[in-house]
């Protein structure tokens, strides 16, 4: 039995590129919340904040697209603003900071991209999983 890894990959791309988009979408619709997340990380000079609160839904939705069209690049792009995210999570995490918000500002955004994260998740391990037995 062929494992349709060409199809995973499609599927793949697309989820990512739904869980960007729906990410910079509820940040966009709350500007000013997410300007308060960006700040409460304490990474930026104050008059950053704003800059990156601004281009940081943008910036999120061209890699989704890129994904979504399979431009070549894109799931490096897609991929370093995860790693530079995790960052950001990681230096407060070391500081002692736990609770803050990941920026999600939106709550049905919130609960998609978590529930598509751990789909994908689940099927990338499986995918794995399938690919070694063969």
């Amino acid at each position: 039995m062929r494992f349709p890894f060409l199809e995973f990959v499609i599927a793949v791309r697309i989820a990512a590129a739904l869980m960007f988009f729906t990410a910079a979408i509820g940040k966009a619709r709350r500007w000013s919340a997410f300007e308060g997340v960006v700040a409460n990380y304490r990474l930026l000079p104050d008059p950053l904040v704003r800059v990156v609160a601004r281009l940081l839904p943008p910036g999120e939705i061209l890699p989704a697209l890129a994904l979504a069209f399979g431009l070549p690049g894109s799931e490096l792009a897609a991929s370093a603003l995860l790693c530079l995210f995790a960052a950001a999570m990681a230096i407060n995490l070391a500081r002692g900071r736990t609770h803050i918000d990941c920026g999600l500002v939106d709550k049905f955004s919130e609960r998609f991209t978590g529930r598509l994260a751990g789909y994908f998740s689940r099927r990338g391990v499986e995918a794995w999983i399938a690919k070694a037995r063969q």
